[in-house]
């Protein structure tokens, strides 16, 4: 059943903004194919305030986004890599997520910055993008994503 987010009317009730003004208490479904990635990510995440899971394809992100739905406990957002070698990719994972729910607040993951769908990722339905490797003052695109204006 499909169901949307309001702006600012988020799933997880902690959410809330520290004393520099960054985001913290938000849930965050992470999409990558690797291990460590996840896991750096994970506790990059952690550390700065967030309650996050983890899935390692498309097909397992629909599943785990509309399950933590169902039982009444939404993401507040997903973190998708773009490309998952034997799987499906981010691009295929953010329209399945928009047909559950429109105003999934999804930001795009590459390691390639060459990418159309990093290069435009608004276009392809993403509200952000953040390159690899990861770096921690890089994060700051999740505050942008929670505050822009839902589809």
């Amino acid at each position: 059943t499909p169901y949307s987010l309001r702006n600012h009317q988020l799933g997880h009730e902690k959410i809330e903004h520290n004393q520099n003004g960054d985001l913290i208490g938000a849930r965050i479904l992470i999409m990558d194919d690797h291990d460590l990635v996840r896991n750096v990510l994970r506790m990059m995440l952690e550390t700065s305030g967030h309650e996050v899971e983890e899935v390692s394809d498309g097909e397992r992100c629909i599943e785990v986004y509309q399950a933590a739905h169902e039982l009444g406990e939404p993401f507040d957002m997903v973190i998708l890599d773009l490309t998952i070698p034997g799987g499906h990719g981010g691009v295929w994972t953010i329209e399945q997520l928009r047909k559950l729910d429109p105003n999934v607040r999804a930001i795009v993951a590459s390691g390639y910055g060459s990418d159309t769908a990093i290069a435009d990722s608004r276009s392809y339905g993403f509200m952000g993008r953040i390159q690899k490797p990861f770096r921690i003052e890089e994060l700051h695109c999740l505050r942008f994503a929670f505050e822009s204006r839902a589809y």
